[in-house]
């Protein structure tokens, strides 16, 4: 089950940079997100909302492979009748199975919800950011020590107590040594 937070930057492009650090993590295999997006509150109060593809990449791969398996599945019988025939039924009930995946002819979006980082950023400061990240697996240590130097302030996790005061705490101290949590 994935973890979600949310930290709030007092800049605009505060979000993008450490999403940026993240997917730095990321290739060292540091952190596994699920999807992150950012939202920036321009000077003006206008909300933005920044997707990354992420986790709709990912899940348009396993709907093109579950297609494929589907239309093989359904063409193999026809196998029988003739190669064309095989070919065209593949394409078909594979293309099918894809559409079928994919509401109203868009992915689906699953990760990050966008009314809730929408609605959450519409109650932040103008000229401000806030990073929304589904976390599956992550090596905290090294991760809080990434994200440290940039600061912020938790507003929303499903992290557990402990991990989430050991964050917070973290982000207070961007310059030097948190605290440990149970000092």
């Amino acid at each position: 089950m994935s973890t979600l937070v949310a930290v709030a930057y007092d800049s605009e492009g505060r979000a993008a940079e450490v999403l940026k650090a993240l997917r730095h993590l990321e290739h060292k295999h540091l952190i596994d997100l699920e999807d992150a997006v950012y939202t920036v509150k321009d000077r003006s109060g206008e909300v933005h909302l920044h997707q990354t593809e992420h986790h709709m990449a990912e899940g348009a791969g396993k709907r093109a492979v579950a297609g494929t398996v589907v239309g093989a599945m359904v063409a193999f019988p026809l196998l029988v009748v003739g190669p064309i025939a095989a070919l065209v039924a593949t394409a078909a009930v594979g293309g099918a199975a894809v559409a079928a995946a994919v509401k109203g002819g868009e992915q689906k979006d699953t990760g990050v919800n966008d009314e809730f980082a929408t609605k959450l950023a519409s109650h932040s400061p103008p000229g401000s950011s806030i990073l929304y990240v589904l976390v599956r697996r992550s090596e905290p240590d090294q991760v809080i020590e990434e994200i440290r130097p940039y600061g912020g302030v938790v507003l929303h996790s499903t992290l557990s107590r402990s991990a989430e005061r050991r964050l917070r705490e973290a982000l207070k101290h961007p310059e030097g040594e948190a605290p440990h949590p149970d000092a």
